[in-house]
């Protein structure tokens, strides 16, 4: 999966113009990220996916525009946290059933986009054994914050 996240999330296309635009300095960008976050939530389409809740895993990376200024203090408010991202997950999470996997990862993007350092997000989120053989399926998406 790291070499996914490696695909997905290099600085391309609107995330290098939205970077550039914003001035960012991406030697001075870093990467946080929760990978395999597993937790149960009401999600489905289906009648018999609405009747319990399934269990979910969600990898979640974002690029966050930093300076040296933002570690020298050693202080996670200068900072954005990875336990900012779980909190984003769990948020929409507690927000009720959702359809889709697509619409619930665009939530989670949504709320880790208004980060301020926050430039770019990657989420895959998958579910379990839905076909009855022990496999995954899901999506994953990667969205840009737009700076004007």
């Amino acid at each position: 999966m790291n070499t996914l996240f490696k695909t997905v999330t290099s600085l391309h296309g609107p995330a290098l113009r939205a970077a550039n635009d914003a001035g960012t300095n991406l030697q001075k960008a870093d990467r946080i990220f929760v990978n395999d976050l597993v937790f149960e939530a009401n999600i489905g389409v289906y009648e018999d996916e609405k009747k319990h809740s399934q269990k979910l895993t969600a990898s979640v990376e974002v690029l966050v525009s930093t300076s040296a200024q933002d570690y020298q203090g050693d202080d996670i408010k200068d900072v954005m946290s990875y336990e900012d991202i779980v909190d984003a997950v769990k948020q929409v999470k507690e927000e009720g059933h959702i359809h889709l996997l697509e619409h619930f990862a665009e939530q989670v993007a949504a709320l880790c986009l208004e980060n301020p350092k926050a430039l770019q997000v990657t989420i895959q989120l998958t579910k379990e054994n839905i076909f009855g053989c022990g496999e995954q399926a899901g999506v994953s998406i990667t969205r840009t914050k737009s700076i004007r």
